[in-house]
């Protein structure tokens, strides 16, 4: 099995000090009501990753439902979703090959 890792990072704007001062802007652009913002980056290391791999076919919904933290009909929609897409993320291997075993009992078809 091949792990597949990846690092993002997550931004946040927040708002810098509201008389502009040190804000960045042009006097044209504080009449105009732009607002300063200050954005805050997070990094997000070492993830593993559980993606579908579509066409999902006859799939235990009771069994798979507790995977995802969903109701049996939730899973069915998401299943049926044609695209690959990450259904879930982790930084733990026990816990995900715990999940993506109990996904392919489930009968869907993922990839880590």
């Amino acid at each position: 099995m091949t792990r597949i890792t990846f690092s993002a990072e997550v931004s946040r704007n927040q708002e810098s000090s509201s008389d502009g001062s040190d804000s960045g802007l042009s006097p044209e652009e504080q009449a105009r009501g732009y607002r300063p913002t200050r954005v805050e980056t997070q990094t997000v290391r070492d993830q593993i990753l559980i993606v579908s791999n579509p066409p999902q076919r006859d799939i235990d919904l009771p069994l798979a439902a507790p995977a995802f933290g969903l109701t049996p009909a939730e899973v069915r929609m998401k299943a049926n979703y044609g695209v690959p897409e990450i259904w879930l993320a982790d930084r733990d291997p026990d816990q995900i090959d715990t999940t993506v075993q109990t996904m392919r009992l489930a009968g869907l078809r993922v990839t880590v």
